[in-house]
């Protein structure tokens, strides 16, 4: 399964503030060693997965390791969640007690992979992750990443 592969999301409603967005980077496996449980078995050129949902209020962040089946939940404390729908555009930003969690612009006429236009996250060095190491941001079916 490619998290990443072709979009699935479908089309977002008109009331978008229940609708689950997932945006998620591939990581290269170097990029989170410290982070990861790292068996003899895991084949070393496998990637990690960090995704970001949002589901209404609620957000949650998780590593995801499809080699080894491991996810690890990051805790966001406190996280809040800021809609801004602007027509066509949707523009969210998630902060918790650490600071900026995500800050996204999708093109709600298109929520693919292509309608997102813009994604951040400071999760990346948070969490000790080089910069440069991500890969571009996508979004993501959120029933595909577990």
């Amino acid at each position: 399964m490619s998290v990443l592969g072709r979009p699935t999301v479908d089309q977002l409603p008109a009331s978008r503030e229940h609708t689950a967005i997932a945006v998620a980077w591939k990581l290269p496996r170097s990029a989170v060693a410290d982070i990861l449980p790292d068996p003899s078995h895991t084949r070393r050129n496998s990637d990690v997965v960090l995704a970001i949902t949002i589901t209404g209020n609620r957000t949650d962040a998780t590593l995801i390791d499809h080699a080894n089946r491991i996810d690890i939940p990051i805790e966001l404390p406190a996280a809040r969640v800021s809609r801004v729908d602007a027509g066509r555009w949707l523009h969210l930003d998630v902060t918790d007690a650490r600071g900026r969690v995500l800050s996204a612009s999708i093109d709600a006429s298109n929520p693919t992979t292509t309608g997102l236009r813009y994604a951040v996250t400071g999760l990346l060095t948070r969490l000790g992750i080089p910069g440069g190491r991500a890969s571009r941001p996508a979004i993501v079916d959120p029933a595909d990443l577990g």
